[in-house]
């Protein structure tokens, strides 16, 4: 079959020449280094924010036990990687010992990105805590713990969360009226949300 040939001399079946070809993949390749770090950055900011919702929605619940006369505590155990809602202290009358009564449980591990508890380099935030209290593990509350008992006080403290690629979030609580702020590091300082 003969091809039919046009004025300028070029057949009407034409396709991409070699150079095009190489052009757009030069040019997807360009924009898959720029959008792969910041869509991981932004998983892991997903994946932070997750964790401390979780987090938060276990101090509510462990208040609203608390109206009941229960003493209830959020326990963070750095080593485990867990966080737990602890609805009781169990016979013994202590916490954190193997016979809490644990009401749910999560480990910060499973929810990806390589989070961990911690600010790295970053430094704890400055809202009141003791300051020999900032430890680098992140958490800042006294025995890893946030107590939610019926007068509606908790303790005061901080826990930090931080991804592998370096995002980071941070949750305060206080004492009197016992709600928590949130924060995230913006590569400079930590910022209120």
């Amino acid at each position: 079959m003969a091809r039919r040939k046009w004025k300028n001399g070029f057949s009407d079946k034409q396709g991409f020449t070699f150079i095009e070809i190489i052009i757009v993949l030069a040019v997807c390749g360009i924009l898959c280094i720029v959008a792969i770090p910041m869509f991981s950055r932004y998983l892991d900011q997903c994946r932070i924010k997750v964790a401390m919702m979780q987090i938060i929605e276990m101090l509510k619940e462990g208040k609203l036990r608390a109206l009941d006369g229960e003493d209830n505590a959020v326990v963070i155990n750095v080593e485990k990687s867990t966080v737990t809602l602890v609805g009781g202290k169990g016979p013994d009358g202590r916490w954190n010992t193997d016979d809490d009564i644990v009401v749910r449980t999560f480990r910060l591990k499973d929810k990806g990105g390589g989070l961990k508890f911690g600010y790295g380099s970053y430094g704890p935030i400055k809202h009141g805590e003791k300051s020999d209290a900032a430890q680098a593990d992140g958490v800042t509350f006294e025995y890893n713990r946030i107590v939610c008992n019926d007068d509606m006080t908790g303790n005061l403290g901080a826990v930090y969360i931080i991804s592998s690629s370096g995002v980071a979030m941070a949750m305060t609580v206080n004492r009197e009226s016992y709600w928590h702020t949130l924060y995230t590091w913006n590569g400079k300082e930590w910022v209120k949300n």
